[in-house]
């Protein structure tokens, strides 16, 4: 993915590289900047206009190429193949129309209902993700509901198509913990319920470690570290998973104080030479500065740099 700069062209997002199975939850995981919600507004198309220079985006059935496809493909795919509940609902949820008549609108749109049909439908969407008074929430503009509401009436829109895939860009963020786990527990329902699959976007571990069957772990646009969520966060490779792990905070009298990491996440066309990661790195070495280490993948687990084992390239 490239963005052109001040006459100059930056690729934020490099060489990823993403399988989502049938019924699993894949997460993305990294620091803000990494590049994982462009990876996942590519799904649906929605990066800006000719940002992908090369690359497939197949959708399964039929073995849609998202790339190559023309407008009325793609439309046919989101909301009805592939939904999306957007990090920020006050921005997502349009302010002047009621809750439930933009979710009616949603319906009418995938599944030409009336009006009527489609307000009934609303009421039953808004009653699976959990609302306790649906035609209340309905009835109320979305700067009437909480920020967990809100997340919900969200969902309610996403699930409108019936989609097979479910994309949560940081879903649970600026929400309390009680809240975070109501919606985490909200997805899990409704990916058994309903069958889907959903391609997770956080920065968190915790919620990582709740909702995923594999985890890709991005940093300055790369994907550093992939696997199986057992694997990935309770026996981290990467110098960046290990560095995001230790500045978890934990719980109890002997649990280790959070470590943070050192700098920040480099901005697209100043990525350092290498590792993208060795200027933070804490077990950097000359040669990481010098050549960028290959993702090498081993057991269905995919490393990007292994210093542990003698594995940095």
């Amino acid at each position: 993915m490239a963005f052109a700069r001040g006459g100059d062209v930056v690729r934020p997002v490099d060489g990823i590289s993403l399988e989502l199975h049938e019924r699993e939850c894949l997460v993305l995981l990294g620091e803000s900047g990494s590049g994982k919600s462009l990876t996942a507004l590519s799904t649906l198309r929605l990066e800006p206009q000719n940002a992908i220079l090369s690359g497939h985006i197949r959708y399964e059935p039929g073995a849609v190429d998202l790339i190559s496809a023309g407008p009325d493909a793609i439309r046919s795919v989101r909301g009805r193949g592939i939904a999306m509940v957007f990090q920020e609902p006050m921005t997502a949820l349009n302010p002047v129309l009621r809750c439930g008549e933009q979710i009616a609108e949603a319906i009418r749109m995938h599944a030409r209902a009336g009006f009527r049909e489609a307000n009934a439908r609303a009421l039953a969407l808004l009653d699976e993700v959990g609302m306790d008074d649906p035609v209340r929430v309905a009835g109320q503009y979305p700067h009437e509901l909480s920020g967990g509401m809100r997340q919900r009436v969200l969902t309610a829109i996403a699930l409108a198509g019936d989609p097979k895939i479910l994309v949560a860009d940081e879903p649970t963020t600026a929400l309390d913990v009680s809240t975070e786990q109501r919606i985490l527990d909200l997805l899990l329902r409704l990916r058994a319920a309903r069958g889907l699959a959903i391609l997770m976007i956080t920065h968190d571990w915790g919620v990582a470690a709740a909702m995923a069957d594999r985890v890709s772990v991005l940093y300055a646009g790369q994907v550093v570290e992939t696997g199986a969520a057992d694997a990935v966060l309770r026996d981290p490779r990467h110098p960046y998973t290990r560095a995001l792990h230790g500045s978890v905070p934990r719980l109890g009298e002997e649990a280790a104080a959070p470590v943070p990491i050192p700098g920040q996440v480099p901005e697209p066309g100043a990525f350092p030479p290498g590792c993208r990661f060795h200027p933070r790195c804490a077990r950097s070495i000359p040669a990481c500065s010098e050549r960028e280490p290959a993702l090498v993948v081993r057991d269905a687990l995919g490393v990007r740099c292994d210093v542990e084992n003698g594995v940095t390239s």
